[in-house]
């Protein structure tokens, strides 16, 4: 379920896919991250209220005011927004200058920073004639 959020989520953005990179047991194999530009990386930053899934009622609306808030913080940073993850996952997706990346580890709410990955799964085989 993880996966299919993602992969939608991630579908405005083109034909690759944005994944946390501890969840790559249940992907296809990872290309190096690519970078938008030349001076910066794209990191997913997960957050700590939990995800709307299994959480009570209300919960999407707690994530989303953690989000704005975090997010303010970060375009101070200088990142920019990619993404954003609340049912399966409470994460934004953002570029932002690899030096800032330890600033970001230090904003209130944050749980955790990682590396995006970007998976090509490459063109799908047609089906068997029979």
């Amino acid at each position: 379920m993880v996966c299919v959020a993602m992969s939608v989520m991630a579908s405005a953005f083109g034909a690759e896919t944005l994944v946390p990179s501890n969840e790559m047991h249940q992907m296809p194999k990872a290309k190096p991250m690519p970078v938008r530009s030349s001076d910066k990386v794209e990191v997913w930053v997960r957050l700590t209220e939990p995800p709307v899934v299994g959480s009570p009622k209300g919960q999407l609306e707690k994530i989303k005011r953690q989000q704005d808030r975090v997010m303010a913080q970060l375009k101070a940073l200088g990142a920019t927004e990619l993404a954003r993850i609340t049912v399966s996952n409470n994460a934004l997706a953002v570029a932002i200058d690899p030096a800032k990346v330890p600033d970001v580890k230090r904003i209130s709410g944050v749980r955790s920073v990682s590396t995006v990955q970007h998976i090509d799964r490459g063109p799908v085989p047609d089906p068997p004639v029979r």
